[in-house]
């Protein structure tokens, strides 16, 4: 597995708006500087998990290593992001496979599969309720010579009571070809639910369901993002 550069990383304290839960090798952060984000997927070679408020070292791997050939240096300072949400900080220690990666790896703004939406999600997922939406948009996928394979960020974006929440998350493959399925079999059957977790615990969550034997659908679920969060239902 190719690694692109090595970082001391700093994850915040809970209580100072950091994550809730511990990171493991495969998280999935945007790194912002520069005045971008960037989608990165972070390995910690010393540990088995990172808790709020620990320091580690860590290695990244961009899905656009090309576009950071000749802007990353050692000693650059950084900020890591879940959406509007800063969870941690660092600074790079060292380059390492990022001119190799360069030369073969695909960008985010070129061809490849990174940019395209999630497989069985080609259109925008988009469920309406009078005045109530739930809108869901695969915008990248990590591509298939990486770990972590199929993982996609969706762009979010709900209208419930009056209230609109926009956001994003990144949900595992295997998880989000699950929901697919369970989705198209409850529209075919208006029975069962369907359910979406993002790999961030508490960042987004959905449940879609059937409320009766008629066949009534219902949507539930929650979305975070720039320090607030906002609880959605409708039917």
């Amino acid at each position: 597995m190719r690694r692109d550069v090595e970082v001391d990383l700093t994850f915040l304290p809970t209580e100072h708006g950091g994550r809730r839960g511990p990171a493991r090798s495969g998280y999935r952060a945007q790194v912002y500087c520069a005045g971008h984000d960037w989608d990165a997927q972070q390995e910690f070679p010393d540990v088995s998990q990172v808790q709020p408020g620990e320091t580690v070292c860590a290695y990244l791997t961009f899905l656009a290593p090309d576009q950071h050939v000749g802007r990353l240096r050692p000693g650059l300072p950084f900020l890591l992001r879940e959406g509007q949400r800063v969870v941690g900080y660092g600074c790079v220690r060292r380059l390492l496979d990022l001119q190799h990666s360069a030369a073969g790896g695909p960008s985010e703004s070129g061809g490849g599969e990174t940019g395209e939406p999630a497989a069985g999600s080609a259109s925008p997922v988009v469920i309406r309720e009078g005045g109530d939406s739930l809108e869901l948009v695969g915008t990248d996928r990590v591509p298939a010579h990486l770990p972590g394979a199929g993982d996609t960020r969706l762009a979010i974006r709900v209208q419930s009571r009056g209230f609109v929440g926009q956001g994003s998350a990144w949900v595992e493959a295997p998880v989000l070809r699950a929901f697919v399925g369970q989705l198209r079999q409850l529209d075919a059957r208006r029975q069962g639910r369907a359910e979406l977790v993002s790999m961030s615990p508490g960042e987004f969550g959905l449940r879609v369901y059937a409320t009766d034997r008629a066949g009534h659908l219902a949507v539930a679920g929650r979305l975070t993002g720039a320090g607030q969060a906002l609880e959605f239902e409708f039917s």
